[in-house]
């Protein structure tokens, strides 16, 4: 069975063309991205998200002040003059531990500390924000169903991420994304296989939560056991 694969940036005006790598319509696959706007935010530490790459690089600093100013980050262009998104201005910082990117950002206070032991917790927290997108937002939850049982994978050629991803080192090494082969990807595709099973779960229960509302306490307990993982209570 064809896989199905997704990533990149998610502004349709870096893929004038309509498609992403290896032709994958651009609008079908950017539903699966964590940079994907959402009509209903994820919510972590009580602070709405727009996008689950926002609410997953906030998870990563102790600072709840972190995660309002990541939260309210907006559009902004690059060096090129093409737009960068709010979710990946997010991932910038987020990779970044110099204070010059942070403050470029509008960031005024110290650099944030990361959590010592993020590795720990990473999965789960990313679990736990995918199955919001999808429980919260029926229109993503009923295109991810769509995609019955294809494997799913995060093509993550074009900025070497082989844990969340998977990549074609040659590809990788050329910094040229659109010249990797689907035979040649190698990773653990973690976000593929967190999707994958949000998917089976979707399938046999629908989302039941109403966008609207604040995280139920079933919601907010596995959220507090995340923040206890990490320290940061």
């Amino acid at each position: 069975m064809n896989p199905i694969l997704f990533g990149g940036a998610t502004n349709r005006k870096r893929y004038p063309d309509g498609t992403n790598f290896f032709g994958n319509d651009f609008e079908a696959t950017l539903i699966l991205s964590n940079y994907a706007p959402l009509d209903n935010p994820v919510i972590w530490r009580e602070v709405p998200f727009p996008s689950v790459e926002q609410a997953y690089v906030a998870a990563k600093f102790k600072d709840l002040a972190v995660a309002k100013f990541i939260s309210e980050l907006q559009e902004q262009l690059d060096r090129r003059g093409l737009p960068n998104s709010p979710a990946q201005r997010a991932r910038t910082l987020g990779h970044s531990r110099s204070r010059k990117a942070w403050v470029a950002a509008g960031w005024r206070q110290p650099l944030p500390v990361m959590l010592a032991n993020w590795d720990h917790c990473k999965v789960s927290i990313m679990e736990d924000l995918v199955r919001q997108k999808f429980q919260r937002n029926p229109r993503m939850a009923e295109a991810l169903l769509e995609t019955g049982d294809r494997p799913l994978i995060e093509h993550t050629t074009g900025w070497n991420d082989p844990f969340w991803g998977m990549v074609d080192p040659v590809a990788c090494q050329a910094k040229n994304p659109r010249a990797a082969r689907i035979e040649c990807l190698q990773g653990s595709n973690y976000l593929g296989r967190i999707l994958m099973r949000v998917r089976t779960e979707l399938g046999s229960c629908p989302p039941q939560v109403k966008p609207t509302e604040r995280p139920s306490r079933l919601e907010q307990s596995l959220i507090e056991q995340q923040l206890s993982l990490c320290d940061c209570i």
